[in-house]
């Protein structure tokens, strides 16, 4: 049997407690609190959680996790309403999704789509010194280029339907290895030891 019910007139649950304890929330279920929360409590020897609305972040949804001795919450996952950005381990995501720590991946591919020179940058906190991979959609073309003290050394080396151009973007369809000197637009010297 049932130990709690609310509904409207006698018809139309709108919230039941079993006697084993199961809540089932019929409709919407609000929380009306400039900063809302939820708790799930999970015992004296597990992580507590809480769902929350602007609680530690202005605009943003939160989901934190509470250590079984007790303490601080720390978020987890923010999900800022005025942007959309998604940040996991952080609280102030710069893009769509930042990740504050490393990532694996176990499929098969990672894809970047753009319609315009897509890029893969790393680099450290620095972004002054940085490597790119980035995709020319101008002449199809995969280009690797470096900054360095924050100037841009672009056409580093260049791939192109099997020819490899350093030091140009469009390499020699004729030879198979085009390098050239970008500084003195003339031929480069190929040292070899």
């Amino acid at each position: 049997t049932d130990s709690f019910r609310i509904n409207k007139n006698g018809v139309g649950d709108r919230l039941v407690i079993a006697g084993d304890g199961v809540t089932t929330v019929y409709n919407d279920f609000t929380i009306d609190n400039s900063s809302p929360e939820f708790y799930m409590t999970t015992g004296s020897t597990h992580h507590n959680w809480r769902v929350a609305a602007q609680e530690v972040v202005n605009e943003g949804f939160e989901i934190a996790s509470q250590p079984a001795a007790g303490g601080a919450y720390t978020n987890h996952l923010v999900i800022l309403g005025t942007s959309g950005n998604v940040g996991i381990g952080t609280a102030s995501p710069d893009e769509k999704l930042d990740v504050a720590g490393n990532v694996q991946v176990t499929g098969t591919r990672i894809a970047v789509i753009n319609a315009s020179d897509p890029i893969v940058r790393v680099g450290d906190t620095d972004t002054n010194y940085s490597g790119t991979m980035r995709w020319l959609s101008s002449s199809n073309v995969l280009e690797f280029f470096t900054r360095y003290a924050g100037t841009y050394y672009t056409n580093n080396l260049v791939l192109d339907r099997g020819n490899v151009g350093i030091g140009t973007s469009s390499p020699s369809a004729t030879t198979k290895l085009h390098i050239r000197n970008a500084t003195s637009n003339s031929y480069a010297t190929l040292r070899l030891e």
